[in-house]
């Protein structure tokens, strides 16, 4: 960051600015927070909770602290987590970084837990209750079953159903990336699954027009009306359409065949049961 500043003047380099406010990244922000929940709850219940782990901590430092013989240990905990969270709302509300997904909370997790034991702690050792320290102790320790258990559900359903368009086996035997070894070595191609294609068959492939960014919000773009730029380089162009893909179904942030068909002509040229290949033509 410190280089980036110097250089560029920009914590983060050059980057274009968010689509996301700081209320929509505060609400993707709490709605991250299912991952240290079991999945079984949904997603409102682990929200309410959050809230209520960041609060009962909160109350809980301001009622004790009078009683705490050492406040490094929690106030470097709670300090790293409040830096740690308010920097990721600033980036992600300053800069074009995507969406805030869960897996950007790990870094807080363990410590906000170990926050929330230290305070219990302090309160059952007032109580004269030292036997409940076990029993707190036993009690977070299953409780990090819970992501624990996600981690190797995700991990066993990406080794038996593969990951998306790289290693799903869907993917590995499609009759496309065939086809797509005898296409016109001069032509171009594009694709609204260009990473697949060009992970599958090594050939060089552009992003077909997008309506807006992946995970950058819906602000829209002009890349169907600049599409037109292409037929400049008098190349025949061949649209590889994929309608359906392993985990998510369609990429809907793409402009669909018929949204295409009212700028450009579309000729078929072969298809395939998930898919399709056109040549793509100026009207």
């Amino acid at each position: 960051m410190i280089r980036n500043v110097v250089l560029m003047g920009q914590m983060v380099g050059e980057r274009s600015p968010s689509a996301f406010s700081l209320l929509f990244n505060i609400r993707r922000l709490l709605k991250a927070a299912w991952w240290i929940f079991p999945e079984a709850w949904g997603k409102t219940l682990p929200v309410l909770l959050f809230l209520v782990l960041i609060t009962g901590i909160t109350v809980l430092f301001f009622i004790l602290r009078g009683k705490l013989r050492d406040k490094t240990l929690l106030r470097a905990l709670l300090g790293f987590s409040a830096l740690y969270l308010l920097l990721l709302l600033y980036t992600s509300s300053r800069f074009a970084f995507e969406a805030i997904q869960s897996r950007y909370l790990l870094p807080v997790f363990l410590p906000l837990l170990l926050c929330l034991a230290l305070l219990l702690d302090i309160v059952f050792t007032a109580l004269g209750r030292r036997r409940y320290r076990n029993i707190l102790a036993a009690i977070l320790s299953l409780w990090l079953l819970f992501p624990a258990m996600t981690s190797v559900r995700m991990i066993a359903e990406a080794r038996s159903e593969g990951v998306d368009v790289f290693a799903a086996p869907v993917w590995q035997d499609w009759k496309l990336w065939d086809w797509l070894e005898g296409s016109p070595p001069e032509a171009i191609l594009i694709s609204n699954g260009a990473d697949a294609v060009h992970y599958h068959t090594g050939l060089p492939v552009r992003l077909a027009p997008r309506k807006w960014m992946h995970s950058a919000g819906r602000t829209m773009t002009t890349e169907l009306a600049d599409f037109a730029s292409i037929f400049e380089e008098d190349r025949p162009v061949f649209y590889i359409w994929i309608s359906e893909f392993p985990r998510t179904g369609a990429r809907v942030n793409y402009h669909s065949l018929e949204e295409i068909l009212e700028r450009y002509r579309l000729e078929p040229i072969a298809g395939f049961p998930k898919g399709a290949v056109f040549m793509v033509l100026p009207r």
